[in-house]
């Protein structure tokens, strides 16, 4: 079976919409494993919405998806009114300081301040979501569909997914495996896994729901824990996986400067992201040695490992979601990369 991989990256996710664009033309997958921004290009193409997933990326940036809350734009003019006080003018000054008053009692206790869980308005996506997903549409599809999400409740990443019927016993065999906890995907599930799958932390409030039989948890950003699930592919059942990147390829560790609290988080994301990736590569590689050895001067390849990626860092940050210009860039990109997947070689 055929897989498909999408990893997360933000606004970076239009280069990958634009590869998945590409790639349905000529390519029919069964499965579609996603994370963050990932899951929800992961969904509309699980849905066989693939003409959707263009139009929502063409057309983000009008979604005003980074809309601080109240706070956090108060925080904003605070600081820059701070800014200004310094070479203003005596009267000018005092207008300044009165500003200041003012934003810091509509700040209201600092005790509130602290129990913000995020810094951006959910209202955009959760708007965004509820115009694209289609539960209908995921229940009439051949396609399985796997999303991640990080369990902030329990400490751990887990995955929510929705198999055709025809394929009732990988879906018992993925559901059980030891050590992991999934859980189905349902009508009243669909909508808020893939919200949590994409909820950045400390960008987005968690989100708080009840998977298939369980309690209500907080879920963050799958990316957090798993941000290219290849593993969850291959527990799927796949034996060729095409998987999508939005960083290029590159052989030394990345330097990156960690001079600030957000900086810090996003370089130690990098760091859990890339050793989860190398156990997934091993996995495959793993299986591959175990089936060559088995069936011996055949060195039948179990897993077929394929890769697209950018050639050169995109031109968009994480949260560059208001930038027409540069997703449809970097949307144009993906469509003419996604023509040409690479074999990922193992050594």
């Amino acid at each position: 079976m055929r897989a498909l991989v999408l990893s997360g990256g933000g606004a970076r996710g239009a280069y990958e919409a634009g590869v998945v664009t590409s790639l349905c033309k000529t390519n029919q997958f069964d499965i579609v494993c996603g994370t963050s921004i990932g899951a929800i290009n992961a969904s509309l193409v699980a849905q066989g919405d693939i003409d959707a997933l263009g139009r929502l990326w063409h057309g983000i940036a009008a979604r005003d998806i980074i809309r601080y809350i109240p706070q956090v734009g108060i925080l904003k003019d605070m600081v820059a009114t701070v800014g200004t006080v310094g070479t203003d003018n005596a009267f000018k000054k005092i207008g300044d300081l009165l500003h200041l008053w003012h934003d810091y009692r509509a700040l209201g206790a600092p005790a509130n301040l602290m129990r913000l869980r995020g810094a951006v308005s959910s209202d955009p996506v959760v708007q965004i979501l509820q115009d694209c997903l289609d539960w209908q549409k995921l229940q009439a599809s051949p396609t399985t569909l796997v999303v991640t999400g990080t369990n902030l409740t329990r400490g751990t990443t887990e995955g929510f997914f929705r198999f055709h019927a025809s394929r009732a016993a990988i879906q018992a065999t993925f559901a059980g495996k030891a050590g992991a906890t999934r859980f189905p995907l349902m009508a009243e599930t669909y909508n808020s896994a893939v919200r949590a799958s994409a909820a950045i932390p400390g960008a987005f409030t968690p989100v708080n729901f009840a998977p298939a039989g369980s309690i209500a948890f907080d879920y963050v950003d799958g990316g957090v824990a798993n941000n290219t699930p290849i593993g969850l592919a291959v527990d799927a059942g796949a034996t060729d996986v095409t998987v999508v990147f939005m960083d290029p390829s590159d052989t030394k560790p990345r330097q990156q400067t960690a001079n600030n609290i957000a900086q810090i988080a996003f370089a130690s994301y990098d760091v859990m992201q890339q050793k989860i990736l190398e156990d997934d590569l091993k996995l495959a590689d793993t299986v591959n040695n175990l089936a060559t050895k088995t069936l011996g001067e055949k060195k039948k390849i179990v897993i077929d490992l394929w890769s697209v990626r950018p050639n050169e860092p995109l031109g968009l940050s994480v949260l560059g979601f208001n930038d027409q210009a540069a997703l449809d860039a970097a949307f144009a990109q993906g469509l003419q990369d996604g023509q040409a997947p690479q074999r990922v070689t193992f050594a």
